[in-house]
């Protein structure tokens, strides 16, 4: 589960042309978090995952795919 959370954030946020630092940033998270988050390395909170999308200005049915 954790590896396809990191991907679909991964893939969601190069699709859109973000850098891990400008979403860490409206996250609210550092960039190392975030990468480890997006290598599943870290298993991510709810929170954590809902600020990272609202930092992509994305839907969570658009990142995951649903």
């Amino acid at each position: 589960m954790r590896t396809f959370v990191g991907k679909s954030l991964r893939a969601h946020r190069l699709k859109i042309g973000m850098t891990q630092e400008e979403v860490a940033h409206g996250a609210r998270t550092n960039p190392s978090h975030l990468g480890r988050i997006e290598r599943g390395e870290d298993n991510p909170t709810i929170d954590s995952v809902e600020r990272i999308i609202r930092a992509m200005h994305a839907d969570p049915k658009e990142v995951f795919g649903l």
